[in-house]
């Protein structure tokens, strides 16, 4: 599995926050009549602005979904363990979690949440 994913989070226009990112996993499927169960292990580098971030900046993501067939369409649904390191003290996901206040400094941190998606696959 691989992707490319992007978010514009400057709520005024700019693009100084945005966030983008790229990754690869893998994982097994099983099928059981017109439903399949995802389970993936992905890795993901995160940067934000305009230019690739040279330090850590990883997310590690395990999911679980499942998919159930309706005609050429599929209703998606599942959750997510997610793990972001980074020695990016300006990271956006190290800010919007982070609970207590920090040293800006070069140290690794890691942030940890769960997370849940339902989609529709085409």
């Amino acid at each position: 599995m691989y992707g490319v994913g992007a978010q514009n989070v400057d709520e005024n226009g700019g693009s100084s926050d945005d966030v983008w990112m790229y990754g690869l996993g893998f994982g097994p499927s099983w099928r059981a009549g017109s439903t399949v169960f995802d389970l993936e292990l992905l890795g993901w580098q995160i940067n934000h602005g305009a230019s690739h971030y040279d330090g850590i900046s990883l997310l590690g993501q395990l999911r679980l979904s499942v998919a159930y067939g309706l005609g050429p369409f599929r209703i998606v649904a599942g959750g997510a363990l997610n793990s972001h390191i980074s020695t990016d003290p300006q990271s956006p996901l190290i800010l919007e979690r982070r609970t207590v206040p920090s040293e800006m400094t070069r140290e690794v941190k890691v942030v940890s949440w769960p997370s849940a998606f339902v989609g529709l696959r085409i």
